[in-house]
């Protein structure tokens, strides 16, 4: 079984997000698992890449999957 990242897709954005810095989703296999990961271009310009999460009872947001230090982030 294959550790990393693979069958990477991408869905781009639906047109009349097109001015939110929404730029579309990439969906790919983590070994037996799918994951959907959300492509956004900042204010700056900046591409970014946000993780799933779970939104609790008072609103708190909580990763579902992250990456595992500032290392690994800014090589994804």
């Amino acid at each position: 079984m294959s550790s990393g990242l693979s069958d990477l897709r991408f869905f781009p954005a639906p047109r009349h997000l097109e001015g939110t810095g929404f730029l579309g989703h990439a969906r790919g296999r983590l070994g037996p698992v799918l994951i959907d990961l959300v492509i956004r271009r900042t204010a700056t310009g900046r591409l970014t890449v946000v993780f799933p999460t779970r939104r609790d009872a008072s609103g708190r947001e909580h990763p579902l999957v992250r990456p595992v230090d500032r290392a690994a982030r800014e090589a994804i």
